[in-house]
């Protein structure tokens, strides 16, 4: 197999998460679940984690928080079961976000740090960068600005080291604000 199934799970999976990206989060769902039943019915293909992931930024963008949950939880059991400390520490920092917008902030903390532990023993650094993120968000909103400072820092640090340009202008000014704060 390869052609048709697998190609266009992956295509399927890659506009998804395209879509989200832009924030198109209502259009990103039925192409991930597209994606998600043309590998399910090609089991070779292997499990689809792009697809898997784009639906559950997707749903954690439209604040759809018990389907995101529901959907996180089943892929954290796939990742713990199968040893896959990539996809477990992105879930776990997207539980995170979940908790923190649920308002449980020991929670989100709690799943953030965990997930942080796991990418930084990985090298996973965008799932640190995102991690460290939303911390400084939490301890932002929780005024504590040592905190939240010393997370900008990291989140720089991270966005730096794997060369993301994109993203590390905007943690650079929120570095800046907070340290004039």
């Amino acid at each position: 197999l390869q052609p048709a199934e697998e190609t266009g799970a992956g295509a399927l999976a890659i506009l998804a998460s395209g879509l989200g990206f832009a924030k198109l989060y209502d259009q990103a769902i039925p192409y991930a679940d597209q994606s998600i039943a043309v590998a399910k019915a090609n089991p070779e293909i292997g499990y689809p984690h792009v697809a898997y992931q784009a639906k559950l930024i997707a749903l954690i963008g439209k604040k759809d928080l018990n389907s995101a949950q529901r959907l996180a939880d089943e892929m954290l059991a796939y990742a713990r079961e199968r040893g896959g400390n990539a996809l477990e520490a992105t879930v776990l920092a997207q539980l995170g976000q979940i908790a923190a917008l649920r308002g449980d902030q020991n929670r989100a903390i709690e799943l953030l740090k965990q997930a942080m532990r796991i990418a930084s023993a990985g090298g996973y650094l965008t799932t640190l960068e995102e991690a460290q993120k939303v911390l400084t968000g939490i301890y932002l909103d929780r005024k504590e600005i040592k905190k939240a400072e010393g997370y900008a820092s990291q989140a720089a640090e991270s966005a730096q080291a794997r060369g993301d340009f994109v993203s590390l202008p905007e943690r650079l000014t929120l570095l800046g604000r907070l340290q004039v704060l």
